[in-house]
């Protein structure tokens, strides 16, 4: 009777294939099986025999946590008379070899006339490697949910062409709305977006929509229901575009930055502070060092007594140490800021160490140690480096060792090496006999003063300076020490071979032949101090000079004076050197070199007197030289004013 229901073809088609069986099962206790097709020993592991044999009943293979479920469905299909087919939800089957697998299966009630079931059949499809993909990205979500959950971040889900956004429970806490729904349209969110950050917001959208960027990340503030603005980083990502790539679906995660943020911005604060207050400071101590300095460099000129003059030079090198030690400290700021340059030029090597066996010569004859400065055979002639910037790390190192070094010798020796990477390499080796270096990972510490085994001396900044120096010039420093023997400072530094400058050295050499005409200057400063030591080396020079004390005084005296050159000091009362600057070049043009003098080092302050229409900018405490070299730049300002 069975075999009327299996039409041959249809048992044929199943037959071959693997993964979809036919069953025919009684309607009585445990679903004995009374057909089924042979590709049922692929499915189950039992062969046709067995099964039609009832050696094996269907309901003993369905696995137990799923087998009550089953039932309940069979027994609620067969209750209801108008129903003739069903299917179960997907389930799963012991084999033979007590491996589980899934399957799905659609089953047809076939009932006598009297409405009584008499058999069901059904076609159980094969569905364990689906069904273990599905269980597996099941796991991932969940666990991703659990992640979310459990870092407290705001998932979000936006529907573009609807622009419905959907959002966990984060979200809507994160901002104070509990009782709001889970789910909105975008411009909800919109309204909540700082209008300030509105523009930004939307161009960050954009370029990930337009396929400029691969994740869509943004940092903005958002307003809390209380009233507070977060500040929120939003990362998000399109992962569905249609057939024509417009976007579909649209999520991400919106965590709270806002403590990080404002500590950010308090840093930031806290940095500018630090920086008005380093500006004022080095204000104040370079205005009276520039009167030390510059007084003492012209009594020097003056005094034919020899111990005087050596008075005098021990005051200078004691300036000029001070001076370095603020020049690191504006240094360390620079640094912070990034404002740190290095500006490679064709130098020659030997020129870097006869300058600096020149400045330490006379220091270490005076202690009784032996200096040597020295090149390999190496080393080529012309290199290109930052010759300030190298010279200024020598000078920091030499003057430690020189510090440190009672008896004995400061050996420094360049050398010029190929690496395996190919680059060629400036090695400097600073080496002292001195007492030794206690930690040698703490003196780069900013503000630790170098402990040198019961010696402390020094601001603590040189060698912060130093390392950050070697850093930006794309190099390393090491350094080594043995107690009571002495330190080594190892330098390593990319360079590249140059020739030398000859037309550049040539034309230098050329205009410091050249003599000053006389010229008109004009000096504006408020300080007598300044007044007096700028007066002094313009009449050193030859030049003929006026003081005024203020911007105001300085506009008046134009009106009756013919003047080439003005030297302005930025900082005075009333009107400052660039409000001067500025109403000068408004009434006479661009005829005047006018040249900025200030005791504040920061940069800022270059670049604000350039933009004002000033020639040039000389920091205190400058020199004979400094304004020697100003006055033949402002004879060439002066021959050809739109150069």
């Amino acid at each position: 009777m069975i075999r009327l229901f299996i039409d041959h073809n249809i048992e044929t088609l199943f037959a071959a294939s693997e993964q979809v069986s036919l069953f025919v099962w009684e309607n009585s206790p445990g679903w004995p099986v009374v057909y089924c097709t042979e590709n049922a020993l692929k499915l189950l592991g039992y062969s046709k025999s067995d099964l039609e044999s009832r050696k094996v009943t269907f309901s003993d293979k369905v696995h137990p946590d799923d087998l009550e479920r089953v039932s309940n469905e069979v027994k609620s299909a067969i209750a209801n008379l108008e129903q003739t087919s069903f299917t179960h939800q997907d389930y799963r089957m012991v084999r033979a070899d007590q491996d589980v697998i899934w399957v799905s299966d659609t089953t047809i009630i076939q009932r006598n006339a009297a409405g009584e079931t008499e058999y069901l059949m059904g076609y159980l499809l094969d569905i364990t490697a689906r069904k273990r993909l599905e269980l597996s990205l099941a796991s991932e979500r969940n666990y991703l949910q659990q992640v979310i959950e459990g870092a407290r971040l705001g998932s979000w889900d936006w529907d573009w062409q609807t622009s419905i956004v959907r959002v966990n429970k984060h979200w809507l806490s994160m901002f104070g709305l509990h009782e709001y729904p889970a789910q909105f349209d975008f411009p909800f969110w919109q309204e909540h977006v700082h209008e300030h950050d509105q523009l930004e917001w939307k161009r960050a959208l954009q370029r990930h929509v337009e396929g400029n960027t691969p994740f869509y990340e943004h940092i903005y503030r958002m307003q809390h229901a209380d009233g507070r603005w977060l500040y929120v980083l939003d990362r998000g990502q399109i992962i569905r575009r249609d057939d024509y790539g417009n976007p579909i679906r649209f999520s991400g995660i919106l965590t709270d930055i806002t403590s990080q943020k404002e500590a950010e911005i308090a840093a930031q604060r806290s940095a500018e502070a630090k920086n008005t207050m380093l500006a004022s400071v080095s204000h104040e101590i370079r205005t009276p060092l520039h009167g030390i300095l510059g007084i003492a460099s012209l009594l020097e000129r003056q005094v034919s007594d020899e111990k005087q003059r050596q008075m005098i030079r021990t005051i200078l090198e004691s300036g000029d140490y001070l001076l370095n030690s603020l020049n690191d400290v504006l240094d360390v700021t620079r640094a912070e800021q990034g404002d740190f340059s290095i500006v490679h030029g064709a130098h020659a090597i030997q020129d870097i160490l006869a300058h600096i066996a020149m400045l330490f010569t006379e220091r270490a004859e005076q202690k009784g140690i032996e200096l040597l400065v020295e090149r390999t055979l190496a080393v080529p002639d012309y290199l290109m480096v930052d010759r300030s910037r190298l010279m200024q790390v020598l000078i920091n190192l030499l003057d430690n060792a020189l510090k440190y070094t009672n008896v004995g010798s400061i050996y420094v020796q360049f050398d010029w090496r190929a690496e395996p990477s190919q680059r060629e390499v400036l090695m400097i080796e600073v080496r002292d006999t001195g007492i030794g270096i206690q930690d040698t990972q703490r003196i780069w510490s900013l503000f630790e003063q170098e402990a040198r085994y019961g010696a402390k001396t020094g601001s603590g900044v040189g060698l912060n300076v130093v390392q950050n120096l070697v850093r930006l010039m794309g190099g390393t420093i090491d350094v080594e020490s043995i107690p009571n023997s002495g330190s080594t400072f190892l330098l390593r530094l990319p360079s590249q071979t140059t020739l030398a400058p000859q037309a550049h050295a040539q034309a230098k050499a050329k205009a410091h032949q050249v003599t000053l005409p006389k010229l008109r200057v004009l000096v504006v400063d408020d300080s007598d101090v300044n007044q007096l030591i700028l007066g002094e080396m313009l009449q050193e020079l030859e030049q003929e000079y006026v003081c005024v004390s203020s911007g105001e005084d300085a506009i008046a005296a134009l009106t009756q004076l013919e003047v080439d050159i003005i030297f302005m000091d930025i900082h005075m009362q009333g009107m400052s050197g660039i409000e001067t600057t500025k109403a000068i070049r408004e009434q006479l043009g661009d005829r005047l070199c006018i040249v900025a003098l200030t005791a504040n080092a920061i940069p800022m302050t270059e670049s604000d007197g350039l933009a004002a229409g000033m020639n040039g900018y000389l920091p205190k405490p400058f020199t004979l030289r400094d304004i020697e070299e100003i006055l033949h730049n402002c004879v060439k300002h002066i021959a050809n004013p739109t150069s």
